[in-house]
């Protein structure tokens, strides 16, 4: 659902956007969107080096995510 943008929906739906308001906020979604895809056409055209990933943050025992980073239960 986050991904088709309901949860964005419904925070935008809870007050009422002037029509000016929502035209302009339409316009700078579709810049946002059109610049995005330009710059992932020109990564994959090699014009711009693609941007270096940061490593993921580890836990106490070394593992990635914070689910398993109190280790096995005992019981």
């Amino acid at each position: 659902m986050q991904r088709e943008g309901v949860f964005r929906e419904m925070r935008r739906r809870r007050y009422y956007e002037k029509p000016s308001v929502r035209t302009s906020r339409e316009k700078t979604e579709a810049i946002r969107r059109l610049r995005k895809l330009a710059r992932k056409q020109a990564i994959r055209d090699g014009l711009i080096a693609a941007p270096v990933r940061k490593l993921a943050a580890k836990g106490k025992n070394g593992t990635g995510s914070r689910a398993n980073a109190a280790g096995p239960r005992q019981g």
